[in-house]
């Protein structure tokens, strides 16, 4: 019997998809499928793109690491740093002042920036005949949100 991790990569979440339609290139960004990168232990990154069939790979039995990488995770902090630095400049000129105007719209971009790389690592152990079953999607971090089916 095969030894075999079944990885179902769905796309993105709700926060995602708002942060997509936030960004300045929001009519390219809403059709193309979002992608992540997978390395099993340690093996070079492979691209996976969303879709509605699992991946399906073979793996030796005894002790894997997965790791799990969203390939717009850089594209998405630009966007949050973008809106609150827009979002910050308008509060500031609110009270009146242009030099409030881009000192809150300076600290509010850093205050929304967040990380811009987040990996995910998954440790399992699989016997022979081991099917799991893990399912993906992309958070509006920049991180993978994953859950283990089986």
């Amino acid at each position: 019997m095969k030894t075999q991790v079944s990885i179902l990569f769905k796309g993105d979440t709700l926060g995602s998809k708002f942060v997509k339609l936030c960004s300045l290139t929001w009519f390219i960004k809403i059709f193309k499928k979002p992608q992540i990168a997978i390395s099993i232990d340690g093996q070079p990154m492979q691209k996976m793109t969303a879709n509605k069939e699992a991946y399906v790979l073979d793996l030796v039995p005894g002790q894997h690491q997965i790791s799990i990488i969203d390939l717009d995770a850089e594209s998405k902090a630009r966007t949050k740093r973008f809106t609150g630095s827009f979002i910050g400049f308008f509060i500031g000129l609110g009270t009146g002042s242009l030099s409030n105007g881009a000192l809150l719209g300076k600290a509010s971009g850093d205050l929304m920036e967040g990380k811009t790389i987040d990996q995910n690592n998954i440790n399992i152990f699989l016997n022979d005949g081991d099917l799991i079953k893990i399912s993906v999607k992309t958070a509006y971090n920049g991180s993978c949100k994953i859950k283990i089916l089986q």
